[in-house]
């Protein structure tokens, strides 16, 4: 059998400290990629310098890296960028705070190797299996995880096909065992997709700065147009870095949050009564969750109180222009 080779795409904004450890994941792996190719989203001239020295200083490296500008701040931009240019049979979008297992990349490919029908692979987040142990650990942790399955807010761990609800949430298999099971939705985190998948799917390119869920519109078109298998493993493990490094304000995100999952749950579930029904009572649950939780804190702020709700009300405002695909008054005020 030919060698399947692999290009990896990493969108950055900041994150100096965290690329560099990324990278070195990456080019330490035992299945090495054909090329690593680096999407700049930097708005700031010193940033954009800062990473440039970088890549030059270790273009040394055995795996050809290459550097590429996009114009804008968007992480979908650049991963359609990353993509078009990708010489490889696989394009790994991975981000730019991501620490792959040695054997991550050849596991992953293993997969596709053993099925052609294999379109997109991914494997388990460590920090995802140690917050399911911890889920369960204490009363506090798991009436929080109960709370969140109720209203369908947040990571919900589910035997079986991983799938994607209309509230948006996406379900894990347990990640204590072992799984390799076909998927409904892959996460660009260390997602690996066949080459030939953008020639027809593209991530949305009015979605702009911080990644909201973009790869669940992305993924979740390619399960309901039934390309072909993608699979979620638990043979291949990579670590997220937790950091704060390229985040946006918890204003624009809660912004971001309804405006962008508004948009995905038009483009991807028919709003009929019961799915519209899912999708609000999980606005809800966000909503009663977020004040609770800074209840406990005893953080009592009337503007900090104000965000999520006026959020909520200006995705409503704007909801005629969200039904027509048209984002642009978003980036308009936060761009």
């Amino acid at each position: 059998m030919n060698r399947i080779t692999y290009s990896v795409c990493i969108p950055v904004y900041k994150r100096f400290f965290e690329l560099k450890k990324t990278l070195e994941s990456i080019i330490n792996q035992s299945y090495s990629p054909l090329e690593i190719i680096i999407v700049d989203n930097n708005v700031d001239i010193k940033e954009s310098e800062k990473l440039s020295t970088y890549i030059k200083n270790i273009s040394h490296s055995k795996i050809p890296i290459k550097l590429i500008k996009n114009t804008i701040n968007s992480g979908a931009v650049a991963r359609n960028l990353g993509a078009n240019l990708a010489k490889g049979d696989i394009v790994g979008l991975i981000d730019s705070d991501v620490l792959l297992s040695k054997n991550y990349s050849k596991n992953i490919i293993d997969i596709f190797k053993s099925d052609k029908e294999v379109v997109a692979v991914q494997g388990v987040d460590t920090n995802l299996q140690r917050g399911y142990v911890n889920t369960f650990r204490s009363l506090q942790e798991r009436l929080i995880y109960l709370f969140e399955f109720f209203f369908q807010t947040s990571v919900i761990y589910k035997k079986g096909r991983p799938i994607l609800l209309p509230s948006l949430v996406i379900t894990h298999p347990d990640p204590p065992f072992d799984f390799n099971y076909e998927s409904e939705w892959i996460s660009t985190c260390a997602g690996f997709f066949h080459k030939k998948l953008f020639n027809k799917y593209k991530f949305c390119d009015q979605f702009i700065t911080y990644s909201w869920n973009e790869y669940i519109l992305f993924s979740y078109s390619i399960f309901k147009d039934k390309v072909g298998k993608m699979i979620y493993t638990s043979k291949a493990k990579y670590t997220g870095i937790i950091t704060g490094e390229g985040r946006i304000s918890p204003r624009a995100l809660y912004y971001m949050a309804e405006v962008y999952d508004r948009y995905i749950f038009r483009k991807l579930f028919k709003p009929n009564l019961i799915n519209s029904f899912i999708f609000l009572w999980s606005r809800i649950g966000r909503l009663l969750l977020f004040y609770l939780l800074n209840i406990r804190k005893k953080n009592i702020n009337l503007h900090i109180f104000l965000i999520p709700l006026s959020a909520l009300f200006y995705s409503i405002r704007n909801l005629g222009k969200i039904k027509k695909g048209d984002l642009s008054f978003y980036k308009k005020d936060f761009s």
